[in-house]
């Protein structure tokens, strides 16, 4: 029945590959400098349509799809409330907002059917913001597993296509009409603003890479040739990784080398059980782990901490803080820049304004307050659930377990940064996770039909 489509999911998947495409080229900016993203998030919306009507075709999709589906609805329901006006008093219960009710109650003016945010506008951005992510999100859980098979491939592609673009900005002159963001960035980003969420995308490009690796050497096991791929793919991830440095982002590096060696055992590549035991797997295990252990070394020198990366540690310390005295409501999603400068400690008070946290956790819970850090946990959870299906059978599944591999990376990067914030990179990650998730689904549905079939009669 998995290979039987319906005329929602023949449209979605082209439509999901699309919208891809175009946000990944198109969302660049971490702030809306154009109508650019505008359009993608009207374009996310017929998608959306598509994915919901093809979701609802489908025949029993399991607890783990579903799940999943209501998570991604419950994120995009924390903006949505926070748009709705609150009842009497409500909406001056917490401590941040006392003083303000104060003021306005002495001009005259009661807070009775404000909004839950405190900047309603800059809400509905951010709601609005979300539609690619959760328009692909739901897209690849409603569609059969094989119309996914294309989508990592996909993903590298687009990531070695802006690397490739990375190198000719940088090659222009500095006041070229060709350079994307002359004034903000070096121009290596490619399409990304932010040269450090280049980094990001190349983390998961090698860990993608590595992954489209493994699944080719298990193809050739079974008897399919396929001389020229398996090179090719460890070629593009060792190009990802040393890549990586030229970004400037620390935290990337740091990350790449963790998860590397990570990913050579989870993904099949260097199977622990026949180190030892086999020569090529004993060897190829020594040169990982030589390889990872030099670039520890030096990832770890040139990771001194300095002025810059001790302020983004107060930095988030000072959200966190502010995150309380905006408990339990939160400030509004998108209220960021304007709530901290308003009321972060005079050691902020600069001249440039802060445009972010830093630290997307700390930041989602001064938006979001208490709802926001009940969706996020239950999110990370479902993510955690799902990657100890993957790891349990990954030499067998090393594409999935490789798209795991890639949103835990951006993950532990968003502690240290911002790469979320980027319609590009969230719409990215928002495909890999709901590919990871179908497939950790599949695998816990062969896993129950397997222990009933044994069960006695």
């Amino acid at each position: 029945m998995d290979d039987i489509e319906t005329w929602p999911e023949r449209a979605l998947r082209p439509a999901v590959f699309m919208l891809l495409v175009i946000a990944w080229f198109g969302g660049g900016p971490t702030v809306d400098v154009s109508a650019v993203d505008e359009w993608i998030e009207l374009l996310a919306l017929p998608v959306l349509v598509l994915g919901v009507a093809a979701w609802i075709d489908r025949p029993a999709s399991g607890r783990l799809l579903q799940t999943g589906f209501a998570l991604a609805l419950l994120i995009a329901c924390v903006p949505l409330l926070q748009l709705i006006p609150l009842p009497d008093g409500a909406w001056a219960l917490p401590e941040a907002r006392a003083a303000l009710a104060s003021d306005l109650q002495a001009a005259g003016i009661t807070a009775q059917g404000y909004p839950w945010s405190l900047m309603p506008a800059a809400t509905e951005r951010a709601l609005w913001a979300l539609l690619p992510a959760l328009a692909c999100f739901v897209g690849v859980l409603a569609l059969p597993a094989h119309a996914c098979d294309r989508l990592p491939q996909l993903a590298l592609a687009l990531i070695l296509a802006n690397l490739a673009f990375g190198f000719l900005q940088v090659g222009l002159p500095p006041d070229s009409a060709l350079r994307l963001y002359p004034e903000t960035s070096s121009g290596f980003g490619g399409v990304l603003v932010n040269d450090n969420h280049q980094g990001t995308a190349l983390v998961i490009g090698m860990l993608l890479a590595l992954g489209l690796w493994a699944h080719t050497r298990m193809r050739q096991r079974r008897g399919e040739t396929l001389p020229l791929r398996a090179p090719a793919y460890a070629a593009c991830m060792v190009l990802c990784l040393v890549a990586i440095p030229l970004t400037g982002s620390r935290a990337a590096m740091l990350i790449a080398l963790v998860l590397l060696p990570l990913g050579c055992v989870a993904t099949g590549i260097v199977p622990l059980r026949r180190i030892g035991r086999s020569r090529r797997a004993t060897v190829t295990a020594v040169l990982v782990a030589c390889a990872v252990s030099a670039g520890l070394l030096l990832a770890w020198q040139w990771m001194q901490v300095d002025a810059a990366d001790e302020l983004r540690q107060v930095l988030a310390g000072e959200t966190a803080h502010l995150g309380v005295r905006h408990a339990p409501l939160g400030s509004g999603v998108g209220s960021f820049v304007e709530v901290f400068a308003q009321g972060a400690s005079p050691r902020f008070q600069q001249s440039e304004y802060v445009n972010h946290a830093h630290n997307e956790y700390v930041q989602w819970w001064l938006e979001g307050g208490v709802a926001g850090l009940l969706a996020m946990l239950a999110g990370l959870s479902l993510f955690a659930w799902a990657g100890v299906r993957l790891l349990r059978d990954g030499r067998h599944h090393p594409l999935p377990v490789a798209a795991w591999l890639a949103v835990l990376a951006v993950l532990l990067h968003s502690s240290v940064d911002f790469p979320l914030r980027t319609l590009s990179v969230m719409t990215l990650v928002s495909v890999l996770a709901g590919y990871a998730l179908q497939a950790a689904a599949r695998m816990q549905t062969r896993r129950s039909a397997t222990s009933g079939a044994v069960q006695p009669a």
